[in-house]
């Protein structure tokens, strides 16, 4: 499944972005956006890494409110998830940044939670 990000960029000419999430522990996911034409013009690193698949995020699906909040708290928790392709360089940017923000206000509460038990 190596190729599917190389074959990707290919398909959409270039068009678009990947995001690369790497998940470390309890930390904050990092969300890492690469061009698609730098990963067909450069064959970038991402593109030799193993990937279970890649998630496809359009702008049509996210222009639909529901879709886009379940692509991005997938982006954000689903450990599954190590690479989305998005049509567009800033709904890449846009998707990666949300899934940040929403994994930071979840991790927040949940700390906050449990220093107010402990009081």
């Amino acid at each position: 499944m190596t190729d599917a990000i190389s074959e990707l960029a290919e398909i959409f000419d270039g068009e678009g972005a990947f995001i690369f999430v790497h998940r470390q522990g309890g930390l904050c996911p990092l969300f890492k956006v690469v061009t698609a034409k730098d990963i067909k013009d450069f064959n970038c690193p991402h593109a030799r890494r193993h990937v279970n698949g890649v998630l496809l995020a359009m702008e049509h699906m996210c222009s639909n409110d529901g879709e886009l909040a379940r692509i991005v708290q997938t982006l954000a928790n689903d450990c599954d998830i190590t690479t989305v392709y998005a049509e567009s360089v800033l709904l890449g940017e846009d998707l990666a940044s949300q899934a940040r923000s929403l994994w930071e206000a979840v991790s927040h509460k949940e700390r906050s939670f449990g220093v107010e038990e402990k009081i």
